[in-house]
């Protein structure tokens, strides 16, 4: 994967990547890359920082010695940010955590007598998954 960053090009192997975080930053506190700041004004939307760290396998120094190695990058807007996480979810198999899971369509497809494991394929989601929300459904039907 390339990276053009305002202080160069990064050309990333996704073998070396240990894992990926990503958040956002508002006065000092963590917050999760979906989270929504509706009450802010404008003017403090922009202190907002979303960042992206990028954990390496380790390095080893000179003296033989592991060192952690973290790429650290604040991404400065929404566009730039919505494509580095895509594109790293796009290359690690990951599910977008913005994107939510529609119990309705479920339901829909299992009145169509489908299948678990055909509700997880076509939805690209995990089996488990779709066995929980079924169950949830059916317990919420049943009015226990």
């Amino acid at each position: 994967m390339e990276l053009n960053l305002s202080d160069g090009w990064y050309i990333i192997n996704p073998r070396e990547v240990r894992s990926i975080r990503y958040y956002q930053k508002y006065y000092g506190r963590h917050y999760s890359p979906d989270e929504k700041f509706d009450n802010v004004s404008d003017d403090e939307k922009k202190s907002i920082e979303k960042v992206i760290e990028i954990e390496f396998n380790d390095r080893i120094d000179e003296n033989g010695k592991k060192q952690s190695n973290v790429m650290s990058i604040n991404v400065p807007d929404d566009k730039l940010y919505k494509y580095i996480y895509n594109n790293f979810a796009r290359k690690f198999k990951l599910k977008y955590s913005n994107n939510k899971i529609d119990e309705n369509i479920i339901f829909k497809l299992l009145e169509k007598e489908f299948t678990f494991y055909e509700i997880a394929d076509i939805l690209k989601i995990n089996p488990a998954t779709v066995q929980k929300i079924i169950e949830k459904l059916k317990n919420k039907n049943n009015g226990t």
